[in-house]
């Protein structure tokens, strides 16, 4: 089977083009359909707004909102979202476009359909990158080396088994080694090995995270259709490579706040 488009929708917002595509994965040949007039809004969720800055993995959603009017046009999508409730997790994959550029990828969940129960009411359905899915498969990768792995390998074989939808850069990419000295035979962080061993009877989650916490990396998505793989250190860059390159905006109270010195230690 192949991923076809079926669904579009085109708008301009905050001075960009979006483009909101619907692809299914079929045999059957499909002509895409326009959405009709009935988007009430997109909203491209961080997931990990109540976590640690630490936390490994930060996993992202598209919020989508639709109004149920099947009965206002005939030749554009307009309504009977409920197609989208499928006990398939990767049926359907949903792509935003900015600019003509991909900026972010997703499948529609299974559980992910709400509705409110009135005439025309909304339709909330969430379209997810996937990453949670780690958790509902166990680890059974193979090592290769001596019983041990490398952390290239555990993230390669863990993203392959939630088909993630969207590109994965290593730390890596840019020069930039573990540890941060510049000497250019330092190996790279991707090529630390762990024990096999150690992620036996753990979820594909379960392994990840560890893997990232021991290493001290973090996965977060960057935009233009991108997960970045960082040092904590790193986050902030976001995705730019060099810290020159990210901007320093002057701070502006809105309102009055409060700060607080403590003493330091005494001896």
């Amino acid at each position: 089977m192949a991923y076809l488009l079926k669904y579009y929708k085109e708008l301009v917002s905050h001075g960009h083009r979006w483009r909101l595509e619907i692809h299914q994965d079929t045999d059957d040949a499909i002509e895409a359909v326009e959405i009709g007039p009935v988007l009430q809004g997109l909203r491209l969720i961080m997931q990990g707004d109540q976590a640690d800055i630490d936390t490994p993995i930060v996993k992202t959603s598209l919020e989508m909102v639709f109004v149920d009017a099947p009965d206002l046009e005939d030749e554009r999508k307009c309504g009977y979202w409920e197609e989208f409730y499928t006990s398939s997790a990767t049926e359907y994959r949903v792509r935003l476009m900015k600019d003509g550029a991909v900026e972010w990828t997703g499948y529609v969940t299974p559980d992910s359909f709400s509705e409110s129960l009135q005439y025309r009411g909304s339709v909330t359905i969430i379209a997810r990158d996937n990453l949670g899915a780690l958790q509902d498969f166990e680890y059974d990768a193979t090592s290769t080396t001596s019983g041990m792995i490398s952390l290239a390998s555990i993230m390669s074989k863990a993203l392959a088994a939630v088909s993630f939808p969207m590109s994965y850069k290593s730390i890596a990419i840019g020069a930039r080694k573990f540890p941060f000295t510049p000497e250019s035979n330092t190996p790279s962080i991707d090529n630390v090995l762990f024990n096999n061993k150690s992620f036996q009877d753990k979820t594909w989650l379960e392994a990840v995270e560890a893997a990232l916490t021991a290493t001290g990396l973090v996965l977060r998505y960057v935009g233009k259709n991108t997960f970045r793989l960082c040092a904590l250190r790193d986050i902030p860059l976001y995705d730019k490579e060099l810290w020159w390159d990210v901007p320093v905006l002057d701070t502006i109270f809105c309102a009055y706040g409060q700060r607080e010195l403590s003493p330091a230690v005494k001896t």
